[in-house]
């Protein structure tokens, strides 16, 4: 059972007995740069997923924020999307936890 806000993400969801946050802003903002740069070079996700290894379900997820994007991965997006990790992370702003 998921609750939803007004940009129809997750506030949380139910893995097994706990309820656990669902979506950061910092994947959301991550995976929105990505999907900017992945357009920008003219690559369908297919394409992407394709290039990395992965499924287009995992490239999908990394854009919408539904699913956190690992580190080690980050150099390899950006190498496939021919920018840089620091042009994707750029203007991010990360919270103090």
């Amino acid at each position: 059972m998921s609750t939803r806000t007004s940009t129809n993400y997750p506030l949380t969801y139910q893995r097994g007995y706990s309820t656990v946050p669902a979506v950061s802003d910092f994947q959301k903002a991550l995976g929105v740069k990505i999907a900017e740069a992945r357009k920008a070079k003219g690559l369908k996700q297919k394409e992407l997923a394709a290039m990395l290894g992965v499924e287009v379900t995992t490239i999908s997820r990394w854009e919408t924020g539904w699913s956190g994007i690992p580190l080690f991965r980050l150099g390899d997006i950006a190498a496939a999307l021919d920018v840089t990790a620091s042009d994707l992370l750029e203007g991010i702003e990360v919270a103090a936890v």
